[in-house]
């Protein structure tokens, strides 16, 4: 009878943390001191529809939350680290939430999508605090410890351009099938992520993105199975893994 209310506390405090994310309480000023951006920096983010600021007071001042210095990090290492423009941001978020670009573990999601400031992505966001993220199972150490994955699913994805790799929303779109199949799994499915540049799409001779591999058998190119042919899929392998 005891852990019933521990349970009910444990919410309270995710709820309050996100409460707290989510409360705008930095000018813009600070904002760009603990981020070390220029504050031209964080406006060409709002004019890009990539952050939608808290506006108060008679001069309509920018105010910013713990979430939207997160989010802001995340557009500076996107732009900086992986070689996306603000444009190419704001044109696959029209296809996919911000976690799923980035490939955030669930728990990152969760906690990012109920303060989020993101123009356009209210749905998104109603859909995976409502629907994706509480179905999300979190291993136990005990789990994790018990065996090792059955079948490894390997989805490549990317366009190389200019000497880089360019992400497309098929890839998106691809790998979010693949995870949310591989989720009714469990820990018997492996899911990883490579580039069209990596040394694992050289191995399976992968040319055209997305492409998925079951353990070491191509079953995808340039595009995504169904859910149903993908859960079918890994369910053979995993057959075979089990005889």
């Amino acid at each position: 009878m005891k852990p019933a209310p521990k349970k009910a506390a444990d919410e309270g405090e995710v709820s309050d943390r996100a409460t707290e994310d989510a409360r705008a309480v930095y000018s813009a000023a600070i904002a760009s001191q603990l981020l070390g951006f220029a504050p031209r920096t964080l406006r060409a983010y709002e004019e890009a529809g990539l952050l939608e600021p808290v506006r108060t007071g008679r001069n309509n001042q920018r105010l910013y939350s713990k979430q939207d210095l997160r989010w802001l990090r995340c557009i500076g290492e996107m732009m900086h680290e992986e070689g996306y423009t603000l444009r190419s941001i704001r044109r696959l978020l029209d296809f996919a939430p911000c976690w799923d670009i980035r490939r955030c573990p669930p728990e990152v999601a969760s906690k990012c999508a109920r303060a989020l400031r993101i123009p356009n992505m209210a749905g998104a966001i109603a859909e995976v605090e409502a629907e994706v993220l509480p179905q999300v199972p979190t291993p136990t150490k005990a789990a994790r410890k018990s065996g090792e994955p059955l079948v490894h699913v390997r989805v490549i994805y990317g366009l190389q351009e200019l000497g880089t790799v360019m992400h497309c929303s098929r890839c998106v779109h691809a790998e979010r099938a693949v995870r949310r199949v591989a989720l009714e799994f469990g820990p018997q499915v492996e899911v990883t992520v490579h580039d069209i540049l990596s040394e694992e799409a050289r191995k399976f001779g992968v040319l055209m993105t997305p492409a998925i591999v079951i353990d070491d058998e191509v079953v995808s190119i340039a595009k995504a199975p169904s859910d149903a042919k993908l859960r079918e899929l890994i369910e053979r392998h995993l057959a075979a893994k089990l005889r």
